[in-house]
């Protein structure tokens, strides 16, 4: 049985993926440009797919592979955004919401995902 610490990161990281798929049509504009639509359609679906399937491989399989590689992308994702908070700032009140409450969704997920309750889930592995 999983430990409820990798429930909860399950639960609270599917939920920052289901808020960013939020964001990216609200910014698809934004994204389009020096892209066609099929081309930015199948990034966003390949990369979301990829997402949950590191998750699923973290959350249900308990590898430690998986749960360093959802580090790293969380990492680099937020220096992204910090390099961008100005355009980010210039685009609309909802973005500007969605965005520090994505961020706190995958903080609070990795903070399960790494915690003392989680540990025996990934040792076994």
């Amino acid at each position: 049985m999983r430990p409820q610490s990798v429930v909860n990161f399950e639960i609270l990281f599917v939920s920052s993926i289901v808020l960013g798929s939020i964001v990216s049509v609200l910014t698809w504009d934004k994204n389009v440009d020096g892209l066609s639509f099929e081309a930015l359609l199948v990034a966003e679906i390949i990369g979301m797919l990829a997402y949950i399937a590191l998750a699923l491989w973290a959350s249900r399989k308990g590898s430690n592979i998986a749960r360093w590689i959802i580090l790293v992308i969380i990492v680099l994702g937020f220096l992204g955004i910090w390099l961008n908070l100005s355009e980010i700032g210039q685009m609309g009140p909802i973005v500007v919401f969605t965005i520090p409450v994505y961020m706190v969704l995958q903080i609070a997920a990795n903070l399960f995902l790494w915690s003392s309750g989680a540990q025996p889930w990934f040792e076994k592995s």
